[in-house]
């Protein structure tokens, strides 16, 4: 007697032949889901917070939510920021120091270029302080995605712009946290491209554009290590900061109840220990506000603050963005603090990827020039120093008529 045995039913085959297992078809969608969540977790923490205020969020959340579109836009640290604040000041636009932080005027500035050109152009600084090269690249990139692309950027450096290991990371300052929660509002008319828009500025996509963008970034180790470091922290970044954003909300909460919160006590406690623990930094309490840094750390953030220059160069170059690259007068005292190592690479190296790119540098750094006089510290040029500035500025754009094309 034969017993008939049911046939198995035909197994589906994938291109190949091959039949893909359980644990395949199970990694996939756990790769999946997770690319889901973090696009979701980013965008859900982006409005958790837009509720922190931060140093520099007045600022630079009211230029970009602003319908102002100046022609020319000053970057640059608090060198620039105050060079623009005290020119201004000299004229008698400003008397109030409070304004500083905040402050977007370059109006002396604007005048010496027109008096040298003979060009009507508007002119704002979105200078701040503590602003690298990594923050420039940042703004480049948010003035075209908000529309505002001015035909030219002046750009003020100095050395520390480029190498104070002092200063934290991209992702980790201040600075870009406030920048990569910035985006323009969008109609919602249209939920699907709504949806689009959220995940198109999402972290993990940015990640993805970089990659694709920079060719030099999968044939260099050093550029891929960085730009998967700076996603990753970016992805993170409100985790990092995670007690501020507690401090906020239990803040809002006890003052409901008018009672002072104790996390706000725990909080800066943390962020004292914080500051303690920096193992590059050793900030002197004198009031010149002189820094000294290893060297060693200082030669890593150079080569990271190099690619964000590139990177501010490409930006510039794609949407037809006139750069010019001022390298700041500062004193002898400033000047020993570049590192041994780097002297000979600073500034000839950010000067050639500038020239070579077909844009202006503009060196003012001369003690002969620009004597102890003319500052009011060890780098911040006070009224006068600021002046002299500008009017050369204005002088070199006209002498090489950079704005020719305006």
């Amino acid at each position: 007697m034969t017993v008939a045995i049911p046939t198995k039913p035909a197994e589906k085959k994938v291109a190949g032949g091959k039949t893909p297992s359980l644990k395949d078809v199970l990694l996939s969608s756990m790769f999946v889901w997770m690319i889901v969540l973090t696009i979701a977790v980013d965008q859900a923490s982006r409005l958790v917070y837009s509720h922190v205020e931060t140093g520099y969020s007045q600022k630079l959340t009211n230029f970009f939510d602003s319908d102002r579109h100046p022609d020319v836009l000053l970057f640059g640290s608090s060198i620039a920021l105050s060079s623009s604040f005290e020119s201004d000041a000299a004229i008698g636009i400003l008397t109030r120091k409070d304004q500083k932080n905040n402050y977007y005027g370059a109006v002396q500035l604007q005048n010496c270029i027109q008096s040298e050109t003979g060009k009507k152009l508007k002119v704002e600084n979105l200078a701040c302080f503590g602003s690298m090269a990594n923050h420039a690249w940042l703004e480049a990139e948010k003035l075209v995605e908000f529309g505002k692309i001015p035909k030219a950027i002046i750009y003020e450096i100095a050395s520390r712009d480029f190498f104070d290991a002092s200063i934290p990371r991209s992702f980790e300052s201040e600075y870009y946290r406030t920048l990569a929660f910035l985006h323009p509002k969008r109609s919602q008319a249209n939920p699907l491209q709504s949806v689009g828009d959220l995940v198109a500025n999402s972290h993990f996509v940015t990640l993805v554009r970089n990659l694709v963008s920079d060719p030099q970034t999968l044939k260099n180790p050093d550029r891929l290590r960085f730009e998967f470091d700076s996603a990753l922290g970016a992805l993170i970044c409100v985790y990092r900061h995670r007690l501020e954003i507690l401090a906020e909300l239990s803040n809002r909460g006890s003052s409901l109840f008018s009672r002072a919160s104790s996390f706000e006590g725990a909080v800066s406690k943390i962020e004292m220990e914080n500051k303690k623990r920096n193992p590059f930094a050793k900030v002197s309490a004198q009031s010149s506000g002189t820094y000294a840094v290893d060297s060693a750390p200082q030669l890593g953030r150079f080569e990271d603050e190099k690619v964000y220059f590139l990177k501010l160069v490409q930006v510039c170059r794609a949407n037809n963005i006139k750069l010019i690259v001022v390298n700041m007068p500062v004193t002898v005292q400033y000047e020993n603090l570049v590192p041994t190592e780097l002297k000979p690479r600073w500034p000839k190296e950010v000067r050639e990827a500038t020239e070579n790119a077909g844009f202006a540098f503009i060196n003012l750094n001369d003690q002969k020039v620009f004597p102890s006089g003319d500052f009011i510290d060890f780098a911040h040029l006070n009224q006068s120093g600021a002046m002299k500035v500008n009017g050369l500025i204005a002088k070199e754009i006209a002498r090489r008529d950079l704005f020719r094309s305006f």
